[in-house]
């Protein structure tokens, strides 16, 4: 092939995933180590029964009960800044969407879904599944979730890749292979999984966070 070779820095949510679920896991499942209800699996369960009323039709619940125990939550988000010579720079990252603010825990009581007015067109969460006597004990447990909206984003926001506009504007298909691979990536997450510890984990992307001009890109 002609022309010259473009490196591309680039760390996959693959590898993000691998190396928290391992030895992080109470960034993806919002509580440290010690606390009530730390369960990963518990906690990704309650978050999923809680969401089907949101969006039944998303593709996670396809999978069945035991692997949605094991299916993270995530979001793309993507956001520019100013650069060197009045350039930008695109950043593009993963989070979870179960917060991880510990103090949060402690010291803000959690919400019940049935009592909160902006919640009132999925009344149906409140009376839960008939026959169904788990399903109050996730509802507890998905009402002490937080979203990862404040706190440290190091913890929070994990850097997929970031790219200059000198650069993507030079090489014009640079910024959309990028996103190919991310997205490539999370098609493999969401229907192989990925084996951590002798389980298979699984991904599924429920939003793409940012300004017009990133998602547009």
């Amino acid at each position: 092939m002609e022309g010259d070779a473009i490196e591309l820095p680039i760390v996959l949510p693959s590898s993000w995933l691998k190396v928290l679920i391992e030895d992080y896991p109470y960034l993806l499942s919002g509580y440290p180590s010690n606390s009530l209800g730390n369960d990963l699996h518990d906690q990704l369960e309650a978050f999923w029964t809680c969401y089907a009323f949101y969006q039944p039709g998303h593709e996670a619940f396809k999978k069945s009960k035991q692997e949605l125990r094991r299916t993270l939550p995530l979001a793309v988000h993507g956001d520019e800044g100013r650069y060197l010579k009045k350039g930008n720079f695109m950043v593009c990252t993963i989070e979870t969407l179960i917060g991880n603010d510990a103090e949060k825990k402690t010291t803000k009581a959690p919400c019940r879904c049935h009592s909160d007015p902006v919640l009132s067109r999925y009344a149906d969460v409140a009376h839960g599944h008939q026959g169904d006597s788990s399903f109050d004990h996730f509802v507890e447990l998905a009402s002490g979730q937080h979203v990862n909206d404040s706190g440290n984003e190091f913890l929070s926001k994990f850097l997929l890749f970031g790219m200059s506009s000198l650069v993507y504007k030079k090489d014009k298909g640079l910024l959309t292979k990028a996103f190919e691979m991310v997205s490539e990536d999370l098609s493999m997450l969401h229907n192989r999984g990925l084996q951590v510890g002798g389980q298979t984990y699984f991904a599924s992307t429920c939003a793409v966070k940012g300004d017009l001009k990133f998602t547009t890109k």
